[in-house]
């Protein structure tokens, strides 16, 4: 039978699964392999009280690792006093074996589990000390942090003067494999990558090399010969970005307050970058910001006071499409909770974090629809050659409501098509086999609305691997009921980022009404009225998060047509729910003809253009850096220092544009 169905694993999720099955697959992979696994600790029972169970997961070893600053985190959980306790959470590294172990289920609830990491040779205890508990005192200085790709640590922009950096540390996160190192220092305690202290930095700079120079025997040291390496290119992402957020030149000290900022970064691994469904990335991010909270958690601003707390703030111009859009996704969840943690410290200190808001507006990677009763509706899943990444397709119902739903996928000539009489049993899965091998999977995920999980392996193998046909893979939905259902269905990004190797190829979705006129654009290009694909849903995965000290921020060009006015740039998203609006827009383009924001390169004194809401979110960091050193914090766009009001719909602007700060 060329679709059977089989159990899939009750622990992972379906990406998980496909990252573990695909690295326990791949012939260069002979290390045990470790996942990282994001859990909330039990409450405690009649044999173990809770501080009992903080501490046996503080003693974990073997087969479970905490790094440092976890331990850091936890620590300061049990100096504060355990407030909360019915939501305390960790991040820790154990086999799979662990994870399913009687020990593992008595500690804590599992909520993610990330990409497996391979583990080199035996690692050394991790031991890392308790944070200072905060206390009313003066206000502190903010820290700003990053987490991105490409972060040139050693430009001039991130220094106080020619030979002393403002980086407190930075995190360069390793390929996936773990370090093999004695852990020296508090913060070094990581499970891949390196840590580069201030001092580390500081010694870098006056060795008197040159830049480039140096990022090329790092990355030489810690990456594969065949791996990407970012900064040894002249633009970087993240450098970029950074500048726009909290970049000066020292020189403007003290007459730009900016100047005077310190810094955290963490670079993630290019494996992450490279795969843009966010699979990888979105786990990685939450690790990074742990790691941010626990450094910036350890300053000390105001030396009369050395437990005055430290506002923070973050820029995160990253992440994944699909996903419920709610609070319930798991990184929009996740940031919520440790921004009410970190604000909850004694002294009550303030995080916020700046978004990109999105960039798919035009890429047809969203269809949003009622499905009326007794009706059917089909469109196509374009799968493209030569991907040799998969691809992933998140298709819900309304929730309860999948088990009306009879649906029919058929894939590209040459491969079997099956018919599903309603959506499989939640730790099931069906496969698609050609010639034997599994070539796509349906499997029913946890969400909160009844969802399904399409995965089709890539088009194109380097090493022989199992390969599907692209082409274009039809779906039917049909409801079988007398009620509407709401049906969404969002492609995973799966394209390749500027200067990486060819390897992910875009897929999208197709409908014979999906190419109208575009009153904007001049072209047929939009979808038409009354067409299930559709360009709402089309912002972030997390926008959903709750709270208002995630700033999302869309993307401005200049209006030709109104004095001094500003529109939403042509790739800027649009939420399908109100309650998903921006916030607000920032200009990442100069037009039409010229896009892109100019800062700066990787090395001193190099400069580039780069666009995208990425680009939008730092420029906005700014404005709240700014608000905090003077001594009004932002916190609503109605209190920024000016806001542009555009004809266009909240959807895609939210309460306008901010005008650029000056400095």
């Amino acid at each position: 039978m060329p679709w059977d169905i089989t159990e899939s694993d009750a622990l992972l999720d379906g990406y998980a699964e496909w990252e573990l099955a695909a690295a326990n697959a791949h012939p260069r992979n002979t290390a045990q392999l470790v996942l990282p696994v994001f859990v909330r600790l039990n409450p405690g029972s009649d044999s173990l009280s809770f501080r009992q169970i903080v501490n046996t997961v503080l003693e974990l070893s073997g087969d479970a690792y905490l790094p440092d600053y976890e331990i850091d985190l936890l620590r300061t959980e049990l100096d504060c006093g355990l407030d909360n306790q019915d939501d305390l959470r960790v991040m820790a590294f154990c086999t799979r074996d662990f994870l399913s172990s009687s020990l593992a289920g008595t500690l804590w609830s599992v909520l993610a589990v990330g990409s497996p990491v391979a583990q080199v040779g035996r690692l050394s205890a991790f031991g890392g000390n308790a944070l200072p508990v905060a206390v009313s005192g003066p206000p502190a200085k903010p820290m700003v942090g990053i987490i991105d790709d490409g972060i040139g640590f050693l430009n001039r922009r991130f220094r106080f003067d020619d030979l002393h950096t403002r980086f407190r540390a930075v995190w360069l996160m390793g390929e996936n494999q773990a370090i093999n190192l004695v852990v020296p220092a508090l913060g070094n305690g990581v499970f891949t990558g390196r840590i580069f202290e201030r001092a580390d930095i500081d010694a870098l700079l006056a060795s008197g090399r040159d830049e480039s120079d140096i990022y090329h025997q790092l990355n030489d040291q810690m990456l594969p010969p065949s791996g990407h390496k970012s900064t040894n290119r002249a633009v970087g992402h993240g450098t970029h970005l950074l500048d726009l957020a909290a970049g000066s030149d020292p020189a403007s000290i003290p007459a730009d307050p900016i100047a005077a900022t310190e810094l955290l970064a963490v670079q993630l691994p290019s494996r992450a970058i490279e795969d843009t469904s966010g699979r990888r990335s979105d786990h990685l991010i939450v690790q990074a910001l742990r790691w941010i909270i626990s450094r910036a958690g350890h300053a000390v601003a105001d030396p009369s006071n050395t437990s005055a707390p430290v506002p923070l703030i973050v820029n995160l111009s990253l992440g994944s499409l699909a996903g419920p859009k709610d609070h319930t996704a798991f990184l929009a969840n996740w940031l919520d909770y440790e921004i009410r943690r970190f604000s909850n410290q004694p002294g009550n200190p303030k995080m916020r974090i700046t978004a990109a808001y999105g960039n798919a507006y035009r890429d047809k990677l969203v269809a949003d629809f009622t499905l009326g009763g007794n009706k059917s509706v089909e469109f196509d899943w374009c799968i493209l050659p030569d991907d040799r990444t998969p691809s992933f397709m998140e298709l819900r119902a309304s929730s309860g409501r999948g088990g009306d739903v009879e649906f029919a996928v058929l894939p590209a000539p040459g491969m079997p098509d099956h018919q599903f009489s309603a959506f499989p049993l939640f730790g099931q899965k069906w496969q698609c086999k050609v010639g034997g091998k599994v070539v796509a999977t349906v499997s029913r995920q946890i969400d909160s609305r009844d969802m399904l999980l399409f995965t089709v392996w890539p088009t194109v193998s380097d090493y022989g691997g199992t390969c599907a046909q692209p082409g274009f893979w039809r779906l039917k939905l049909t409801n079988t009921s007398a009620s509407a259902i709401q049906i969404s269905a969002r492609v995973q990004r799966d394209d390749t980022p500027a200067g990486y190797r060819n390897a992910g190829r875009q897929s999208w979705l197709n409908h014979p009404e999906a190419s109208a006129w575009d009153g904007e654009t001049k072209d047929y290009s939009a979808p038409a009225t009354g067409c299930p694909i559709a360009r709402q849903g089309t912002e972030v995965a997390y926008s959903g998060i709750l709270g208002s000290a995630v700033t999302f921020v869309a993307a401005a060009r200049p209006d030709p047509a109104v004095e001094d006015g500003t529109r939403p740039s042509p790739y800027s998203a649009a939420s399908a729910d109100a309650a998903h609006d921006p916030d607000v827009m920032a200009l990442a383009d100069e037009g039409a003809a010229l896009t892109g924001i100019r800062a700066s390169g990787i090395v001193t004194g190099s400069t580039a253009r780069l666009s995208g809401t990425s680009v939008a979110a730092p420029k906005m960091l700014r404005q709240i850096l700014n608000g905090m050193l003077q001594g009004r914090p932002i916190n609503a766009p109605a209190e920024l220092r000016a806001v542009l009001p555009t004809a266009y719909p909240a959807s895609r602007t939210g309460a306008g544009t901010i005008v650029d700060d000056p400095t």
